[in-house]
Formats: structure tokens, sequence, C-alpha cells
């Protein structure tokens, strides 16, 4: 009986921590852009560890 209140605690918590969504967020230094011209992205993404 024991074992069911422990794993009843525990099911709630994994399940609520499965639950981190990313926030995906990039910016350009420029506008307008011309060919061969560096155009530099800044990533301030939040919860986030892969980038395609």
């Amino acid at each position: 009986m024991k074992n069911i209140y422990c794993i009843l605690f525990i099911i709630p918590i994994i399940l609520s921590s499965c639950e981190i969504t990313p926030d995906a967020f990039f910016t350009v230094d420029k506008v307008d852009a011309y060919i061969g011209e560096e155009i530099y992205f800044t990533n301030d993404s939040y919860n986030s560890v892969h980038y395609e």
C-alpha cells in the first residue's frame, strides 16, 4: 500500500516536468542587405537545445 502512495505522488511530478516548450527568437543586424554583404544573426531563444 505504501508503494501505491509513493507512485501516485511521483507520477504527477514526472509528468509536469516534461512540459518544457522552447521559444525561438532570432534577431538580424540589417533589414536590407546587398549580395555578398555579411549578415549577423543573434540567437535569443529560450529553453532550446537543438537548432536546424
